[in-house]
């Protein structure tokens, strides 16, 4: 039997719930509390400025340089291809390629 997220943080709730009563803290609250820096890391690496991103006690996120180097490829085909802009791909590929540049230790 595999439990989804809702059921973990259900069950959780249930497990401590005169705490949470007590600090006023409802299960639709506990759930923004622990999906917060989860949307706050999607947010960032969409940015397009691929900063690493550390969360308290899970660790330092990152574009790895696979994904990098594949995403300007990925670019150079659209671009020949006509699906993007001229303005567009000039910024994304400055981008990728200043962090490639910056972080490729081959």
């Amino acid at each position: 039997m595999t439990l989804e997220f809702k059921d973990y943080l259900k069950k959780f709730y249930e497990e401590y719930e005169n705490f949470f009563i007590d600090n006023n803290i409802s299960l639709l609250t506990l759930k923004e509390i622990t999906k917060t820096p989860f949307k706050f890391l999607k947010l960032e690496m969409e940015n397009g400025l691929l900063n690493e991103i550390r969360l308290k006690y899970f660790g330092v996120f990152k574009v790895h340089m696979g994904t990098a180097k594949s995403k300007l490829k990925k670019l150079e085909i659209d671009y020949k291809k006509g699906h993007i802009k001229t303005s567009e791909y000039e910024r994304i590929k400055t981008m990728l390629t200043k962090y490639i540049k910056e972080n490729d230790k081959s």
